[in-house]
């Protein structure tokens, strides 16, 4: 079985520096694939399945101050 794997790269970044802490080094290297292939090969239902992809979700850097908070409620854009 081939697994595609959906990442929100908003809620990985704060939910991570909410769990680790902001002074905390090294989470931010986190391998995405390693992170998905770990998980999936803890359930028995799922064994021998691969992850096919990855993809990861963010949204483009704003330019324009007012819009960075109102952006933060909206679905982030998608990126290869």
């Amino acid at each position: 079985m081939r697994i595609g794997v959906y990442v929100d790269g908003f809620n990985v970044y704060y939910g991570g520096r909410g769990i680790c802490g902001r002074g905390t080094p090294g989470w931010r290297w986190l391998d995405l694939r390693a992170l998905a292939t770990d998980l999936i090969s803890r359930r028995a239902r799922w064994a021998g399945a691969t992850v096919d992809r990855v993809v990861y979700f963010t949204r483009p850097p704003s330019d324009r101050l007012g819009e960075v908070a109102h952006n933060r409620r909206r679905w982030p854009s998608v990126r290869e």
